[in-house]
């Protein structure tokens, strides 16, 4: 028989793990630039902690049939259109222009932030490269 202060103990780990890796903000490091913006190094990092957690915009469960874990994924039309930032689904829907707001705003994870946003938006006008 497992000692009932095992079980808490596992317990209450379990509880801070899943806590801690909580955080939907993109690491500090991050400095998406004004110009010549990466998939790999500024977007996907971004997307990871925005859109492809939570049981969303995963590859497996694919809310709203869209994924957001890969440049193949996310780089799908309507939701990105390269060139073309103001007619690209997935940056309406995170600023906001279109319903619905995303990340939903009763979700645990924060909007995205203005330099989040911007940096989205230079990506896609850049051509949305796998870069």
């Amino acid at each position: 028989m497992i000692p009932r202060k095992l079980i808490l103990f596992h317990f209450l780990l379990m509880i801070t793990m899943l806590v801690s890796g909580c955080d939907d903000t993109i690491p500090n490091d991050i400095d998406i630039p004004a110009e010549n913006v990466s998939y790999s190094r500024h977007i996907q990092p971004v997307l990871n902690v925005k859109c492809a957690t939570n049981l969303c915009h995963d590859s497996a469960t694919r809310a709203g049939n869209y994924a957001m874990q890969s440049w193949t994924e996310t780089n799908t039309s309507p939701y990105v259109i390269a060139g073309d930032p103001r007619n690209s689904v997935a940056v309406l829907v995170a600023s906001g222009e279109i319903p619905p707001m995303m990340p939903p705003q009763n979700s645990s994870v924060l909007p995205f932030s203005d330099r989040e946003l911007e940096g989205f938006k230079t990506w896609i006008k850049e051509g949305a490269k796998n870069n």
